[in-house]
């Protein structure tokens, strides 16, 4: 109820777990109550899942932070990876309304690549990345 009373009621929430202690049945019980979405996560410190809580679902496609010196191109090729989640994302697709997915550029050296080539396993179209990189935010 706090949530709902925080914005519109066409807002939706994910919460990203970044311990396993968090991944119990109490924990999922209660996001499935607040149609909460459980963000489905590749990061080194949290099992690899993807368990639909809400009416929509939320992918983060991280990856270990400071993986790489750059993020101007692919470093690793991860399309094993990609393949299984998107197994699970299509498996998923029946009980939920959009699926979200969000692609760090720790995960494969260059987000905007990953993106691509996930698109491509679903049969999506592509979008071309900017030109030149984005520049340090710090």
């Amino acid at each position: 109820p706090i949530l709902r009373q925080a914005g519109s009621s066409s807002l939706r929430f994910a919460l990203e777990v970044r311990h396993r202690s968090l991944l119990t049945r109490e924990v999922t019980d209660l996001l499935k109550e607040h149609n909460v979405a459980l963000a489905a996560t590749d990061y080194v410190s949290v099992p690899r899942q993807f368990t639909i809580t809400a009416d929509f679902a939320y992918v983060r496609l991280i990856g270990k932070h400071n993986s790489y010196p750059e993020y101007h191109a692919p470093q690793v090729d991860r399309v094993q990876d990609l393949m299984l989640w998107t197994e699970s994302i299509q498996a998923g697709l029946p009980r939920v309304t959009a699926t979200h997915i969000f692609c760090s550029n720790d995960y494969e050296g260059f987000g905007p690549s990953t993106c691509n080539k996930l698109k491509t396993i679903l049969g999506l179209p592509i979008s071309e990345p900017p030109p030149d990189p984005q520049g340090s935010l710090f």
